[in-house]
């Protein structure tokens, strides 16, 4: 049976022990708990003073309460809690301890003794007793001591002037001083003349290297210069020595974050969590590690949990906008990032999430003032640089944009992508001052009718409707039969979106002039815009076969009509290519051709058409497209391997042709035959190693895609991913989401949310892989094709998830007409019990498709029963 909550043996344990511990001496115990004291064994020393205190109470033995408290007095200071070392002190008879009496027959109160309880009382807070020990040991300590603790008592009390007049007349102590004195000097020192702290603090501890306090000066002093690995060395050190100082961990684990030591952070926090518990310093450590680790999640919540407990600072405000970044929640992670831009440096990525930041606000002014800021040298600098530079173009900020390029100008770059956003950017800014130069030119009487039309269409281009449609008016109003200015005002009206408007305009100029070219093809657009089949080829003809005017556009046109109409155009066509091989509409015919699908004519062309000539790069390109087109693999793998032996195999832009196309047919011998091929004539192929390591997975000679891997320099985010997909291959799920996770950049892909849900459904990270689908859908919420594809996962096993996936705001116009998913949502909605949606669903499923079986079938699982008719 047991007795209240205690089980019986334990109460028995606990007097068996009581009645053993009264059978040492008192004298025992005392030297036991000096030696734990000299061991460093503080929670033995505190366990043993406690018991002897106790006994020396329940006895009324006051010489052994002394001893008791001294020590523990002792033990506590040592540990590094000196609230309880100036409490046992202040307990302590003060006769007995200032005239150094024994208060036992081994215990004997000492210098240091005082000199203790005196930093104690200070570092408690408690002003009025380190006044009282001050008075109380004058004599004992000597002037040179009392001078210099004096000052200290000064600045204890808010006196800052007095102490610093005070500390001038103060002289250095010498080495035979106290070591508690000359650590208050190299103290009050560090201040004004830190090198010379750092002397007198290196100079005490080599004397006495456990000097704690001047151990923990120290790492504060080599902190201050800048040496952080040495000063964490400091603060470990100390923390051995005193460890219960909580406070000089708190500066240990920031040391050990300084200098990138994050498994020991890592400790640090998890000992002061267990000792401080949720304090906001803490709180913010956790969201320090947690950015660490790339849980930005975690990162966000723990510091608004530390600013809710009061910790109002710059990391707090980091944590929180970087997390905010991450989750996309922009007006959050604006104003948290917006609070400590300036106090990070210039190269931080946290200004440039908040350049993004401003752009994701449409705020490019603000995003062209952070980035004026920044240091620039990267290619991710010149990326970011172009999109303020084109959100300022679109706000007419042409001048901060020309800043912002300047900026990064002197940056190579190599990415085709960056390459031809530099030239778009640098074009609008030349074209800005191109019109700048053209409204100046037709200020004048005499202004050119070019200058007018091109400021037209510049203004129309530039979304300054208002601006063309005024100079056009103007225009017509001075020239009313100027076949010139109601072509402007047609174009004007095009651009508005007004086609009766333009026909009119179009009408006049005819009239005047029947055969001028510039009305012709806006004609030729109005039929386009109306559909008007027959006017496109019978306009498109007027223009080549009657005036002689051709160029790729409207043979485009001409080709696209006649198509669809199913006239003759084949011949034309051949006669209108040769004829004008000036206009390459050899090239515009090959295209219409691939994406009409008439792949047996691209065949055909070329075989009677360039059969006695060599063929140009274009030629070799249609081939490979349409024998892909087509179905025909071999085919397609005979014009690649043809292909890479010409002499047009010589640019990373062919190699790179062949590589892709291969790899969407699926012929990955090719893609490595390619890539080989480019390795011997030394054209470098980007992400190379990541192409070919992909093949060989395909082929399943994962070993060979281990190698190549292993040979890429550069670990980025498709490296990680080219790991994820080995990993798969391999089977090892668990390597393959961590893989992903690095791969992860600030935007996730759907391919990698395909492979994240595949990894992590493996490995039981369920809830996780959820996380990052809803996160994916956050930022692409109408991706409405990754929809449908993510319900599909959970339908069996999460018909409510899929719900949520499926049945959201974006995909309500389409489930109007996609049965599937109609269908799909009327199974998931029976499955949960809302009858009422699920039969919603499988009405408009089966009204749009009534002769589908699995519409039918779940029909008859809703409604019990088939649908009539």
């Amino acid at each position: 049976m047991q007795h209240g909550s205690r089980p019986i043996h334990l109460l028995l344990g606990l007097l068996l022990l009581l009645t053993l511990g009264g059978c040492g001496s008192t004298e025992q115990d005392l030297a036991e708990m000096q030696q734990h004291l000299r061991e460093g064994k503080y929670r033995s020393a505190e366990i043993t003073g406690k018991s002897l205190l106790t006994e020396a109470q329940q006895q009324a033995d006051k010489e052994l309460e002394r001893a008791a408290r001294l020590l523990l007095a002792r033990t506590y200071f040592s540990y590094g809690d000196n609230v309880n070392s100036a409490r046992f002190y202040d307990a302590l008879p003060l006769p007995v301890a200032l005239e150094a009496a024994p208060v036992s027959a081994s215990i004997t109160a000492t210098d240091d003794d005082w000199h203790q309880w005196l930093l104690a009382a200070w570092d408690s807070g408690n002003q009025k007793l380190s006044a009282t020990i001050l008075q109380l040991a004058k004599d004992r300590f000597g002037p040179s001591a009392m001078a210099i603790y004096k000052v200290r008592q000064l600045l204890a009390a808010g006196n800052s002037s007095d102490a610093r007049s005070a500390f001038e007349l103060t002289t250095a102590p010498t080495p035979e001083a106290s070591p508690y004195v000359r650590y208050q000097y190299a103290l009050l020192r560090a201040a004004a003349d830190p090198d010379e702290a750092l002397r007198v603090v290196s100079d005490l501890l080599a004397q006495q290297p456990d000097f704690a306090q001047a151990v923990l000066l120290k790492a504060r002093l080599l902190q201050a210069q800048g040496d952080s690995t040495d000063a964490l060395a400091h603060y470990q050190r100390y923390g051995k020595l005193r460890p219960a100082d909580a406070k000089a961990m708190m500066l240990t684990t920031l040391t050990a974050f300084q200098v990138g030591q994050y498994d020991t952070a890592r400790e640090l926090v998890a000992t002061l969590s267990r000792q401080l518990g949720q304090h906001p310093m803490i709180l913010q450590f956790q969201g320090m590690l947690a950015l660490h680790d790339k849980q930005f999640d975690d990162a966000k919540a723990f510091g608004e949990k530390s600013l809710a407990h009061g910790l109002e600072s710059p990391m707090n405000h980091l944590l929180i906008g970087i997390g905010a970044y991450q989750q996309k929640a922009w007006e959050q992670a604006n104003r948290h990032l917006a609070l400590v831009s300036d106090q990070l440096p210039k190269d931080h990525f946290a200004r440039k999430m908040l350049v993004e930041t401003k752009l994701q606000l449409h705020q490019p002014k603000h995003a062209a003032a952070i980035f004026k800021n920044l240091d620039t040298d990267s290619v991710i600098d010149v990326a970011l640089a172009n999109r303020v530079s084109a959100q300022l173009i679109g706000e007419g900020g042409y001048e901060d944009a020309t800043a912002v390029q300047r900026q990064v100008a002197d940056i190579a770059v190599a990415q085709e992508e960056l390459v031809l956003q530099r030239q778009a950017l640098d074009k609008a800014l030349r074209r800005n001052e191109f019109k700048a130069a053209l409204i100046e030119s037709i200020k004048g009487q005499d202004s050119d009718a070019k200058d007018k039309l091109r400021l037209i269409l510049l203004y129309l281009a530039d979304k300054e409707t208002e601006n063309a449609s005024r100079l056009a008016g103007d225009w017509l109003q001075a020239s009313p039969r100027d076949v010139n200015a109601l072509n402007a005002a047609a174009l004007v009206e095009q651009h508005a979106g007004r086609p009766a408007a333009m026909k009119s305009y179009l009408d006049k100029a005819l009239a005047i002039d029947p055969q001028n070219i510039p009305s012709l093809v806006m004609q030729l657009n109005l039929a386009r815009i109306e559909k008007d089949l027959p006017a496109i080829v019978a306009r498109s003809k007027t223009l080549m076969e009657d005036i002689g005017f051709v160029n790729p556009l409207i043979f485009n046109y001409w080709l696209e009509a006649s198509f669809l109409l199913k006239q003759p155009y084949w011949e034309q066509a051949l006669r209108l290519a040769k004829a004008k091989p000036e206009q390459q509409l050899e090239g515009v015919l090959l295209s219409f051709l691939l994406k009409s699908q008439q792949y047996d004519r691209v065949e055909s062309y070329l075989a009677q058409q360039v059969a006695q000539q060599p063929w140009t790069v274009r030629h070799w390109a249609s081939a490979v497209l349409a024998a892909i087109g087509a179905g025909e693999r071999e085919l397609a793998a005979k014009r690649m391997d043809d292909f890479i032996n010409t002499n047009h195999f010589k640019t990373p832009r062919v190699a790179e042709f062949i590589v892709a196309s291969a790899a969407r047919a699926e012929l990955y011998k090719t893609v490595l035959t390619a890539l080989q091929a480019a390795d011997k004539q030394d054209i470098a192929i980007s992400d190379r190693d990541l192409i070919a390591s992909g093949a060989y997975i395909k082929l399943g000679q994962l070993d060979k895609a281990r190698q190549v891997l292993a040979s890429h320099g550069v670990e980025d985010n498709r490296y990680f991913e080219a790991r994820a997909d080995l990993a798969i291959a391999e089977e090892d799920y668990r390597a393959a989401w961590q893989a992903l996770d690095k791969a992860i950049a600030a935007e996730i892909t759907f391919p990698q949310l395909a492979k994240l849900y595949l990894a992590g459904t493996k490995i039981n990270q369920h809830s996780a892989v959820k996380q990052h689908v809803r996160t994916y859908f956050r930022a692409h919420p109408a991706d409405n094709m990754a929809r449908r594809q993510a319900s599909q996962w959970y339908m069996a096993d999460s018909p409510r998830f899929a719900i949520e996936i499926l049945d959201s705001g974006s995909m309500q116009s389409e489930l109007k007409t996609d049965w599937i998913s109609a269908n799909n949502l009327a199974w998931l909605y029976h499955q949960v019990g809302d009858q009422e949606k699920a039969r919603f669903f499988a009405e408009s499923a089966i009204s749009r498709a009534p002769e589908r079986a699995e519409v039918i079938d779940t029909y008859v699982t809703v409604f019990g029963r088939k649908p009539r008719g």
